[in-house]
């Protein structure tokens, strides 16, 4: 009923995993068509210790572009854009969460329906939070990804979003 094509060829260029992190980095050419085409580069760090994902997106190319970074939650997570900039997913369940933390932008993302589907012929309503940012190619963006337990407070996380931002400031400078 439908055809997956070869429009992105995806290469994983490096992959290590140790005690106290994972890390991968790969990159894909699915923009290749557009008239000013552009790679996708994304490096995803797991701290194991500190409890926490780093994402860093590069899209490496020219021209200026909207670029449209998005986050899916699962079908019955409720998503909220907090005034920070900060995407809030929660599991009405458990009340455990995931912060998804801007490092580069400040602008608060929508959070849009969406339709995920787990079987052929299946559709569950959902959402993704999406931050859309006009910008001149290349362009570097982050994001934390820190997931809190149901009764967790929210203070550690905090203190580590400060730092991950702090730091993500002085590299940029």
């Amino acid at each position: 009923p439908f055809v997956i094509g070869d429009e992105a060829r995806p290469r994983v260029l490096r992959w290590e995993t140790t005690a106290e992190r994972d890390f991968v980095l790969a990159e894909h050419d699915g923009y290749h068509s557009l008239r000013e085409p552009i790679t996708h580069r994304r490096a995803i760090l797991f701290d194991k210790r500190a409890k926490f994902w780093l994402v860093e997106d590069a899209l490496t190319g020219a021209g200026t572009h909207t670029f449209r970074f998005r986050f899916h939650a699962a079908p019955r997570v409720i998503a909220r854009a907090r005034p920070d900039a900060i995407v809030e997913l929660r599991d009405p369940e458990t009340n455990a969460r995931l912060l998804i933390v801007p490092l580069d932008a400040r602008e608060v993302p929508a959070i849009e329906p969406r339709s995920a589907s787990s079987d052929y012929g299946s559709q569950h309503e959902t959402h993704s939070a999406c931050w859309a940012i006009r910008a001149r190619a290349p362009l570097l963006a982050a994001w934390a990804l820190v997931p809190l337990a149901g009764d967790e407070d929210e203070n550690t996380s905090t203190r580590l979003i400060e730092e991950l931002r702090e730091t993500r400031k002085r590299e940029a400078a």
